[in-house]
């Protein structure tokens, strides 16, 4: 009975992790993009700097649903050196090494 109980509580644990609203590894490179883009940042920009500065092939759709995201959003509003929520995301997904090496070369 506590067996079942605990296998129950995993798997809540597990829908929680993929409720929307929560960034995946697949959300890296669309974040990187926008903690390096000044300016407009918009569906285009983030897709040639995903393609050419990642030389990752860009998932529009991906693209839209990062770009659409709430935190994503704020972070905008934000100056680019501002977007601490973003940063945080990216490197406790274990991208940080990839974030520092893309604000370093930032142009």
């Amino acid at each position: 009975m506590c067996r079942k109980q605990q296998a129950t509580r995993a798997g809540m644990d597990e829908e929680k992790e993929s409720l929307p609203g929560r960034f995946s590894c697949d959300d890296v490179p669309y974040l990187l993009a926008v903690l390096a883009l000044t300016g407009m940042v918009d569906a285009e920009r983030t897709a040639q700097f995903v393609h050419r500065r990642l030389g990752v092939e860009p998932d529009m759709a991906k693209v839209q649903q990062v770009l659409t995201h709430p935190d994503v959003q704020a972070a905008l509003a934000q100056s680019l050196g501002s977007r601490t929520q973003l940063v945080e995301v990216v490197d406790n997904l274990g991208f940080r090494s990839y974030r520092l090496e893309i604000e370093e070369t930032a142009l």
